[in-house]
């Protein structure tokens, strides 16, 4: 499912290189790749402070609803609203309603921090 009213968010990826000293491959983000995914839903991932008195709720990130069929890497990074890049935290997964069956597409988070 996509939302009628969504947004466009822009992924990046990062290539590959070889690390000269340990032989390993590992993420260079100077040849980057890029591209959009339009209809999404974003909205802030919310946790409370708990030494507040009034408990207080602080956005901690964004969780990203993509269409169905969207690869997204837990090594991304997120961009919308032409606002900074942001890591994705953990993995994608499909999301699934347990009580109506809705199934809204991909969903994943991103940090609140700029990288």
């Amino acid at each position: 499912m996509s939302f009628p009213f969504g947004e466009t968010i822009t992924v990046h990826r990062p290539g590959t290189r070889t690390d000269p000293y340990s032989g390993e491959t590992v993420d260079d983000w100077t040849t980057k790749t890029t591209f959009e995914v339009k209809l999404c839903a974003i909205f802030p991932t919310a946790s409370l402070e708990t030494p507040s008195v009034d408990k207080s709720s602080v956005t901690s990130g964004f969780t990203i609803l993509a269409p169905a069929g969207t690869v997204i890497n837990s090594n991304d990074r997120v961009s919308f609203r032409n606002g900074p890049e942001r890591e994705v935290t953990g993995d994608s997964f499909d999301w699934h309603h347990p009580f109506t069956g809705w199934e809204p597409g991909v969903a994943f988070e991103v940090d609140s921090e700029e990288r």
